[in-house]
């Protein structure tokens, strides 16, 4: 099977569900190498911050949003952004923050204002898991022997 199928045939459909809500509503197809990788990678690396883990649902989240996408185009912090590509492309955003003990991921899709260039961060109906550090560290090895897998 040469490179061209490989790639075609290691694409599927990817989902996740926070909080009872599954992301996306809609069929996403990603390639999923590419979505193994990099969403355990951002797994890896949890940013540890006590006062936004501790914020209210909402504010937590546009705090994220804001410093992962600021207004004024300054410098963009990826550090809490742990959203899959093909979801961002279709306006789904998972953020993740932790305590030091326990991480909380948060996910919420977005409409798009096109004529105000930006994200409608009102009224929005945002999902959350909170995980302990060692269910994190179960996930993060679950995707690698996914990732793992797919070399094959």
């Amino acid at each position: 099977m040469n490179n061209y199928m490989i790639s075609i045939v290691k694409k599927i459909e990817c989902l996740f569900c926070f909080d009872g809500e599954i992301f996306p509503k809609q069929v996403v197809t990603a390639t999923l190498n590419y979505e193994i990788n990099t969403l355990k990678d951002a797994l890896t690396n949890i940013t540890v911050n006590e006062e936004l883990f501790d914020l209210e649902i909402e504010r937590a989240f546009v705090s994220i949003y804001k410093t992962t996408f600021p207004e004024d185009y300054s410098d963009n912090d990826y550090r809490y952004d742990v959203s899959p590509t093909s979801f961002s492309d279709i306006g789904c955003f998972a953020f993740a923050v932790s305590n030091g003990h326990q991480t909380r991921i948060m996910a919420a899709k977005l409409n798009y204002i096109i004529s105000d260039s930006k994200h409608d961060l009102n009224s929005l109906k945002i999902s959350e898991a909170i995980i302990s550090n060692d269910e994190l560290h179960e996930i993060v090895l679950k995707l690698e022997d996914q990732a793992a897998l797919l070399l094959l």
